[in-house]
């Protein structure tokens, strides 16, 4: 019987898991579909590249 019930609890709690990463993984999802990336930030292209150091701002870079 003691062996049944512990076997029990680690499908209850298995069950748990799956259930709590399953509504983690659509909340963090509809995170990433409802705000944009990043903060906000002027950006620039390939022909009229910033005046100044700037990381990831190019919006067209032929390279990649």
């Amino acid at each position: 019987m003691k062996k049944f019930i512990h076997q029990i609890s680690k499908a209850v709690l298995a069950a748990i898991t799956i259930c709590f990463l399953a509504l983690f993984s659509v909340a963090n999802v509809s995170a990433l579909v409802d705000t944009p990336w990043g903060p906000s930030r002027t950006t620039f292209t390939w022909e009229n590249p910033a005046p100044y150091a700037t990381f990831n701002s190019i919006t067209n870079n032929p390279q990649l």
